[in-house]
């Protein structure tokens, strides 16, 4: 009696919870659209169908809310199955279980995500067609053939490191004497040791010099200017009897690299994507980012023809996208970081202004988190709204800098001018880059904890990091940021206003963003490993923005992007 009654329980439970699944509204789910993609590879079949049937009915209904995620989804499915299929059959002898693994997962994403891209092209072929344009274009464009090199390199860089360790180490265990570094053991050691760095080597170097399988204009000047130099560099670093001598080839070609994209700061579109390029003038069937939620999505018309990279580490892309409304629309591209999970916060602190909108005290005060688009085009990049006239971080630090050492060269009053000297030097703070001087005060800090200054970031204790951020903090006034609010509100009453909305923007962060106030105020001054350049403040509603996206609800300490 019992087992039966639990099954009519949970009968009754499972219908009940169907009902409601096919009675919510197709837009209902658009809210949580990256969910339940996520849900499409869960291990139990039951979830996988249920999360397809609401996408497809979402497909059908709003197409293009879910546009940009299915070809998203698509294309990351369909690479990943290429990529499980291009195995030698060595490695699949080596690992035949998890071979047939990847195989399988493959699989399950393309069977995953066919119905519902099935789908949005009956329901709208055109959308369909325009957004995977996009995807696949701005996906290049956001890490361009050679940024994409120089990233491969100083990745592989780290790992030659190593090997060359493991070499020397196994110099010094034979002996470290000519007669043992040509002994045939040591080779075949040695070979054994570089082989995969040499392979690698190898794989990147052909991939840069075909393209990646499609060819634009930059690609081309890459491969003219870089093509005999790269070549032999990898030559050298494969026939070289010692690794050391042998990459110092490739790590001269990094520096002419990086030199080559330091002068890349303006770039064509219809050189890094003639198919962007040729969409002028006609209107698309591509949701404008920000819009595809709407009522009434607006189209792209074009893409501006002069595309800016920003001179940060991993070099983000300015783009203005024009739309259907006749409206231009500035974002930020930006790879080698997965959007993904600022999309879920940005989700995430729309709830947070729904539950700060119901509570009269919170309206009172006009509390509310900063929102804005975030659009993944790519597994690591995508779209990010660009948040106009916001002031660097960079900028107030380092006009600080600039003014504390006029005034240290001025002299007293009463003092000549001529042949006077300032009795002191300036603070080290006003001469030494932020980041240089953080490293210079952690690795004192790592030190006094008993730590080498190169242990890993994740080792870094605690007490290392608050010791840091206090004698950082001491070196610099602490008003430095109301100091800027102050001189740039016309009034007393606009600089009131001004503290007021930062103090409220700091406070919604340290709730909802930020675990406490001292984290917050550790991203606040450079702590974290990013460049300042990143860091920005919007003046005129007091939001701190990174990389031209505001950031007011989710500010931490982590490595730089």
């Amino acid at each position: 009696g019992g087992e039966a009654a639990a099954a009519a329980a949970a009968a009754e439970v499972s219908e009940a919870f169907d009902r409601g699944i096919r009675t919510t509204p197709s837009r209902a789910w658009t809210a949580v659209t990256p969910h339940l993609l996520s849900l499409l590879r869960s291990d139990a079949a039951s979830v996988r169908a249920i999360a397809r049937d609401v996408l497809v009915r979402v497909a059908t209904d709003a197409p293009h809310a879910i546009a940009y995620p299915i070809a998203v989804e698509s294309a990351a499915a369909a690479e990943e199955a290429a990529a499980a299929c291009d195995v030698s059959a060595e490695e699949e002898a080596n690992d035949r279980e998890a071979t047939a693994r990847n195989v399988a997962n493959a699989m399950l994403a393309l069977e995953a995500i066919e119905p519902i891209s099935a789908a949005l092209r009956r329901a709208s072929p055109r959308l369909t067609t325009d957004a995977g344009v996009f995807v696949a274009e701005f996906g290049r464009v956001c890490v361009l053939h050679d940024e994409e090199l120089l990233s491969s390199l100083r990745d592989l860089h780290a790992d030659v490191v190593k090997r060359c360790a493991l070499v020397k180490e196994e110099a010094l265990r034979l002996g470290d004497d000519a007669k043992t570094v040509d002994s045939a053991a040591f080779i075949e050691r040695k070979n054994a040791v570089m082989m995969p760095a040499i392979a690698a080597l190898d794989r990147i170097v052909k991939t840069s010099l075909t393209g990646g399988g499609f060819m634009t204009p930059h690609v081309a000047a890459f491969v003219r200017a870089f093509k005999d130099g790269v070549t032999a560099a990898a030559e050298a670093f494969k026939a070289s009897s010692d690794p050391v001598i042998g990459w110092r080839a490739v790590k001269s070609e990094m520096a002419r690299l990086a030199r080559g994209l330091q002068r890349k700061r303006e770039l064509r579109l219809k050189d890094v994507s003639p198919a962007l390029a040729a969409l002028k003038g006609r209107v698309t069937h591509a949701p404008m980012p920000g819009t595809e939620l709407d009522a009434s999505a607006v189209a792209v018309v074009s893409v501006r023809e002069r595309v800016t990279t920003l001179p940060t580490k991993t070099r983000p892309k300015r783009v203005v996208l024009l739309g259907s409304d006749g409206v231009e629309r500035a974002f930020l591209l930006k790879g080698h970081e997965d959007l993904r999970l600022d999309e879920r916060a940005m989700r995430a602190l729309r709830a947070v202004n729904a539950t700060l909108a119901n509570d009269a005290d919170a309206r009172r005060r006009r509390l509310c988190a900063r929102e804005y688009s975030v659009t993944p085009l790519v597994g690591y990049g995508g779209l990010i709204q660009w948040v106009e006239r916001a002031t660097p971080l960079s900028a107030m630090f380092g006009g600080w800098q600039r003014r504390t050492r006029a005034a240290n060269a001025l002299p007293p009053p009463g003092a000549p001018e001529e042949g006077w000297t300032p009795p002191t030097p300036p603070p080290v703070a006003a001469t030494t880059r932020p980041l240089d001087r953080f490293y210079q005060r952690v690795a004192i800090a790592l030190r006094n904890a008993g730590l080498p200054s190169t242990a890993s970031r994740r080792h870094w204790p605690k007490t290392a990091l608050r010791e840091t951020l206090r004698v950082l903090s001491s070196e610099v006034p602490i008003d430095l940021l109301r100091r800027e609010l102050w001189s740039n509100a016309p009034c007393v009453a606009s600089t009131t206003s001004k503290t007021t909305a930062h103090a409220r923007s700091v406070a919604v962060a340290s709730v909802f963003g930020a675990p406490d106030v001292e984290t917050f105020a550790c991203a606040l001054r450079g702590m974290s490993q990013r460049d300042l350049d990143d860091l920005r403040v919007e003046m005129t509603s007091m939001g701190l923005e990174e990389n031209g996206r505001p950031r007011p609800g989710r500010i931490e300490v982590r490595r730089s992007s």
